[in-house]
């Protein structure tokens, strides 16, 4: 009897504990617009910095979906890099997804539009940005963790808007922008 006083608390404890949807994305601090960018440039070259850019940061090419011949879609994914004290970590379980949409007219205009959200541990956090992926059939599935979780700062999309800032500035300094 004993042991059901000390167990039915704590259960009753574990049950009750406040759950936190996890919904970070790069929508939530750069607009469309911001995300957004074009060259004079054939979709062929744009994809192969775009991979390049994201390989040197640690996020491999996960999927490709072909909207139609002018549409492409990459998904990239990847652990999480953090820098503390001069050096770099890979954050416990925590990593970051991407799309990056390629959108071509003609042989030599390729428009870019970049999304990024957390994961924990590989599962990507779903937001209102997943809705502009209906096209190519991506999914995601929500999922919340204990509201006392310390890394919730961690999943906002903070990281995400940040590796998405740097490519477009990397290709803005590689080509001329449209």
């Amino acid at each position: 009897m004993r042991i059901l006083a000390v167990v039915a608390p704590a259960l009753l404890l574990f049950a009750c504990t406040p759950m936190r949807v996890i919904d970070g994305s790069s929508r939530r601090f750069l607009t469309p617009a911001g995300t957004t960018i074009s060259f004079n440039k054939s979709a062929l070259d744009v994809t192969a910095a775009v991979e390049v850019y994201f390989q040197e940061r640690g996020f491999e090419a996960v999927q490709r979906a072909t909207v139609n011949d002018n549409n492409r879609v990459t998904f990239f994914k990847g652990p999480r890099r953090t820098r503390s004290g001069g050096s770099s970590f890979v954050a416990d379980g925590i990593g970051s997804w991407f799309a990056v949409r390629f959108l071509t007219d003609g042989p030599n205009k390729t428009t870019l539009q970049l999304y990024g959200k957390p994961t924990v541990n590989g599962q990507e956090a779903c937001d209102s940005g997943d809705r502009d992926l209906r096209d190519t059939g991506y999914t995601c599935a929500r999922f919340e963790q204990r509201a006392d979780w310390p890394g919730h700062q961690l999943v906002e999309g903070r990281e995400e808007t940040q590796v998405i800032s740097t490519i477009i500035a990397r290709l803005g300094e590689r080509w001329p922008v449209e």
